[in-house]
C-alpha cells in the first residue's frame, strides 16, 4: 500500500470507517460509509488494485438514527 492509501484508511477510521474481524477470525474487513457516492466510488477504486472485485462492493445503508441513506 502506498502513503496515499494509508492516509485514506486513517481518515476513514477517524470518521465513518471501521476495520472488523470477519466471522472466521482470521481476516479483517475495511468498511467506509459516506453520503457521497463519488467519494465511496473513489475509495473503492483505489483498493481494487489490491483485491479482486468480488471482495469490494458498494451498497446503500439506511441509518434509522438520522433517517438518511449512506453509501458503504
Amino acid at each position: 500500500m502506498n502513503k496515499h492509501m494509508h492516509e485514506i484508511i486513517n481518515g476513514a477510521l477517524l470518521g465513518d470507517g471501521c476495520i472488523c474481524k470477519t466471522k472466521n477470525g482470521v481476516n479483517y474487513r475495511f468498511t467506509y460509509a459516506s453520503k457521497s457516492y463519488q467519494h465511496v466510488d473513489y475509495v473503492c477504486n483505489l483498493f481494487k488494485e489490491y483485491a479482486s472485485g468480488e471482495y469490494i462492493s458498494k451498497r446503500d445503508r439506511y441509518d434509522k438514527r438520522t433517517n438518511k441513506i449512506y453509501v458503504t
